[in-house]
């Protein structure tokens, strides 16, 4: 255990291609992408953040790697987890979640 604390932050980009006017187009798959990356973060459930890989060509995130970074660091100790948003304001969504580890 680190003596000091430590943040880490990741992109929560999630899919790219919500909207058909956006710069990647629109694919069906853009929200059960983002719908899985919201359960993920929810549950801490690597079996949710391999889900995604079927959708990730179509979906066009940038976050997938920092997630997948991040499930390997959480599987090193107890957290707990809170999903605060999952929107796609514009044609990329976007999700916040907050990981802390229990003491």
């Amino acid at each position: 255990q680190l003596p000091q604390r430590v943040a880490v932050i990741i992109s929560g980009d999630l899919a790219h291609t919500h909207d058909p006017k956006g710069p990647y187009g629109y694919s069906k798959y853009a929200q059960p992408f983002d719908d899985a990356c919201g359960r993920w973060i929810e549950k801490m459930d690597r079996k949710e953040l391999l889900s995604t890989v079927e959708f990730l060509n179509e979906a066009k995130s940038c976050g997938f790697t920092g997630f997948v970074m991040l499930q390997g660091m959480l599987e090193q100790a107890k957290w707990k987890s809170q999903l605060l948003a999952n929107y796609h304001p514009e044609y990329y969504g976007m999700a916040i979640g907050i990981f802390l580890r229990k003491e």
